[in-house]
């Protein structure tokens, strides 16, 4: 992937599609009674519990959990899952594994609502929202607009006036 700037507002970037992947994949829970979200990850042992309600940070929660959480707040989630994340993308190697896991989740979740959530800019903009306030990354959103918007072999141009 590559970015050039041009006259100091419009990215170019030149997207070039690698094999790489996040899925979520999960049901609603069961029992709606409880409170909480399990959450498992192919990248780590552990699980994790993801306690509702959603919009109340919880600092307990682990790094990749407040992705989940913040997608849950942002979406107005009330409902609680099992879901499992698989990811080839290797963490912290600068290919955007968090905006993927955002983007994921997000159209994870967005399979439960009776209308559908708002794809393209929409979920971008969402997504870096759970970026700034669940995760406390003070991100750009290139990433999670490549990631909502890109095609392969095409490149997407970003005004960022």
């Amino acid at each position: 992937m590559d970015c050039i700037l041009v006259s100091g507002v419009f990215f170019i970037h030149v997207f070039q599609a690698i094999p790489l992947y996040t899925v979520v994949l999960g049901r609603k829970a069961s029992d709606q009674k409880r409170t909480f979200t399990n959450a498992f990850s192919s990248h780590f042992p552990d699980p994790l519990v993801i306690q509702r309600p959603y919009d109340k940070v919880v600092t307990e929660c682990l790094n990749w959990g407040r992705y989940i959480q913040g997608v849950l707040a942002l979406t107005g989630c009330g409902l609680c899952f099992d879901v499992v994340v698989h990811s080839n993308i290797p963490l912290g190697s600068g290919l955007s594994s968090s905006a993927a896991l955002e983007l994921a989740s997000y159209h994870f979740v967005s399979q439960f609502f009776p209308e559908p959530l708002p794809r393209g800019v929409r979920s971008a903009e969402l997504c870096r929202r759970v970026e700034h306030e669940y995760a406390e990354v003070p991100c750009g959103i290139m990433d999670q607009f490549v990631i909502a918007l890109a095609e392969h072999a095409h490149a997407l141009r970003i005004d960022c006036r």
